[in-house]
Parts: C-alpha cells; structure tokens; sequence
C-alpha cells in the first residue's frame, strides 16, 4: 500500500480507498472465491474491473492505485439502479406456510408477513438496513398492505 492513497479497512474485512473530502472513491473486496476485486466508485452504484482477480489485497490495492492513476482497464456494465417505487410483490420466502410480500415506496422498503397469532403486520427497512417494529395486527395481508400504503402513500 503506498501512502499517495488513503485506505481503510471496513468492518467486513474489506478496504476502501477515500479523498480528502472522506469521499470513497475506490473499494478492495474479498469474493466469495478468496479472490479480490476492485470496484471503482466514480457514481453512485460504483463500476466493477471485469476480468481481473487478485490473490492479495495488496496486489489489488496497487491495481486500483494504478487505475485510479489512469491505467487503462474494462469495467462491467453496472447494475441497474433499484426502482424508488414499485408495486406489492410476492416473495419467495414464507413464514409460518403463508407467503410474505415486498415493496418500495418512494425509497422505503416495506414487507409484510403473518405473526404466529395468526394476524398479519408490516414492518419498514431503512437505507441501512434496520427494521422497524411490527406495525398493526390485521386480519389479511392485504389490509396490512393497505395500511402501509395509506401511511406513506
């Protein structure tokens, strides 16, 4: 690692590569082959180096540098942005036999599920990923459905 460069090691083990403004501009992750990748985060979603896979975080990390440096490289197609709303879905997970269902709203995800009471409930997720607590006692999804809808709709 040379020091022309601020990088970090995050929480899961993985290293990121930030400005002066603490604005991540490159990521060193581990796959799920204990190879490492690059991802170049130049946009929002980041752009991934196709084909290239490094046995250290080293030899990854002076890949990045030199691609942050202008080295040529190819970068996958990103994937596509998540809808900010979509419509109620059937997921595949079930719980309690009963099937459980999904939407965004406007960015905020939602799913709904049965209780062991046998009565249904929604509950929200934020961007990082924390979920509220069970929001009302219904006596179908879909009432539960509507209930959310109503409130953030």
């Amino acid at each position: 690692m040379t020091s022309s460069y601020d990088w970090r090691e995050n929480s899961n083990g993985n290293f990121v590569c930030v400005d002066a403004y603490d604005d991540l501009i490159a990521t060193v992750f581990g796959n799920a082959f204990d190879a490492w990748q690059i991802a170049i985060n130049n946009n929002p979603r980041g752009a991934f180096v196709d084909g290239e896979a490094y046995e250290t975080c080293e030899e990854a990390i002076a890949r990045a540098e030199a691609i942050l440096d202008g080295a040529p490289c190819e970068f996958a197609l990103p994937a596509a942005p998540r809808p900010d709303t979509t419509d109620w879905k059937q997921q595949r997970k079930k719980v309690l036999g009963q099937p459980t269902y999904g939407r965004r709203l406007r960015g905020l995800s939602a799913s709904v599920r049965i209780a062991s009471s046998g009565k249904w409930f929604y509950v929200t997720y934020d961007k990082s990923g924390d979920t509220s607590t069970p929001q009302g006692w219904f006596e179908t999804a879909q009432m539960a459905m509507a209930a959310f809808d109503q409130r953030y709709g």
